[in-house]
This record gives structure tokens, C-alpha cells and sequence, in this order.
């Protein structure tokens, strides 16, 4: 299921799974879109909150992400060390993260 290359979404230090409907039947989610945090793939390069294993990202500054090739592509469009609100949804609820750059 996890591709190192393919899942790594190493601006966040993630190991990162596009919601399908495999996901979707093992999980309730609010939005059967984004990306799930299957794994902390080392140190993070940003400060703030934290991203834990099984919340899933349902949009970067405010934009809807549906896959972690989406994910990615937000995170690059980002001046380095710019400041991420992640829309994040935890065991049901959404909630913000916001990550500051180190």
C-alpha cells in the first residue's frame, strides 16, 4: 500500500496514502478526500503543531487537496519556510495545524 518514493512527501516528513475507497471503508472521515498521514518519516522542518499518524490533510492554506501528488504540488508552490495551515481532520474532528518554518 505504501510506496516509499511515491508517499514521501518529505516537505512535512510525512509518509502520506491518497484516500480511496479502501481507506474509506476502514475509516469514518467528514471528507472522503485527502491524504493520510501513515507514517512520521523523520524530524519535521517546521514548528507549531504537529502532524500525527492518522490524521488526514483535507486542504493546504485553504486549498482542497485530494491526493498526495496534490499535496506535494501545494507544499512546492510555498516560498521556503513560509508558514502552512494544514485543515486537518483527528479522531472526527477538523481542526487547524499551523507549521512554522525552523
Amino acid at each position: 500500500m505504501v510506496d516509499f518514493e511515491k508517499n514521501l512527501v518529505s516537505k512535512l516528513a510525512i509518509l502520506g496514502i491518497t484516500i480511496d475507497e479502501k481507506i474509506q471503508d476502514v475509516l469514518t472521515l467528514r471528507n472522503n478526500e485527502g491524504v493520510l498521514v501513515a507514517v512520521l518519516a523523520g524530524p519535521s522542518p517546521y514548528f507549531g503543531d504537529d502532524l500525527r499518524e492518522g490524521d488526514v490533510i483535507h486542504a493546504v492554506n485553504g486549498r482542497r487537496i485530494s491526493t498526495v501528488e496534490m499535496l506535494r504540488s501545494e507544499l512546492d508552490t510555498l516560498r521556503p519556510l513560509q508558514p502552512i495551515v494544514l485543515q486537518v481532520e483527528r479522531n472526527g474532528s477538523l481542526m487547524f495545524l499551523v507549521l512554522e518554518g525552523a
